[in-house]
């Protein structure tokens, strides 16, 4: 009988073992604290516990773009900015499944010793370039306080962080989670103008998934979603662990 015992529980290890479904996350950037709940849901064992073997992919930084692979079904699950809203009203087939990030991350960080105050400030400054798919919200929020954006001079050299500190560019467009706690710890004083105060409240770091994922895998679309925020709760809560 325990032989017998032994065997059944064996067998069952060896189908939980085989249960393991993988999928693939794409990132939007490189591996950082940005994407933590993920990372937390792996290591603690969530994705696991209902079934899936998570690969955390970390986007190519010569074309971070997650899109095209999670609509190729390239991928199953993407990380994105709010440009997944264009992506659909474009056609492609993306469900946006969690906003992460209740508002946009990226803002314009200037000196504290700048003029600049305000987004009608930005008149004849010098900025970094402006990408308009993934950040569009820094540009019109510039034109909505009267600034052509077509006639800001762009830097567009290889180090624009650099050049910031040097006072060869005004203002940076920053993601709020890096450059500026960065600047802070060098003892550089700075200050944010963010689109959030001028009413473009966006939300960011959108997980998403395909119309045919959802489909045909509802139930794997579900585990993710509800392991990833587990993963989220945990990382928010232990945050020197994470």
């Amino acid at each position: 009988m325990l032989i017998k015992g032994l065997i059944i529980v064996l067998g069952l290890f060896c189908c939980q073992l085989q249960a393991q479904e993988p999928v693939t996350l794409q990132l939007k950037w490189t591996h950082q604290f940005q994407f933590s709940g993920y990372y937390m849901a792996k290591h603690k064992g969530f994705y696991k516990e209902v079934g899936l073997d998570v690969n955390i992919l970390p986007a190519n930084l010569s074309m971070p773009d997650s899109f095209d692979a999670v609509a190729r079904g390239e991928v199953q699950f993407g990380i994105g900015h709010s440009g997944v809203l264009q992506q659909r009203i474009a056609g492609k087939p993306l469900v946006a499944m969690a906003a992460i990030l209740q508002f946009s991350p990226y803002c314009w960080m200037v000196k504290d010793s700048s003029d600049i105050f305000h987004a009608r400030d930005f008149i004849t400054k010098r900025v970094t370039t402006s990408g308009k798919r993934e950040n569009t919200e820094l540009l019109i929020m510039l034109q909505r306080s009267g600034i052509n954006t077509d006639r800001l001079a762009h830097y567009e050299g290889d180090n624009p962080t650099r050049a910031w500190i040097d006072n060869k560019v005004d203002a940076m467009q920053v993601y709020v989670t890096d450059l500026p706690y960065y600047m802070a710890q060098q003892g550089i004083a700075h200050r944010l103008i963010c689109p959030q105060r001028y009413g473009m409240d966006l939300y960011a770091d959108i997980l998403f998934t395909s119309q045919s994922m959802l489909k045909n895998h509802p139930q794997t679309v579900e585990s993710f979603y509800q392991a990833s925020l587990k993963g989220w709760r945990y990382a928010m809560m232990n945050m020197d662990e994470a």
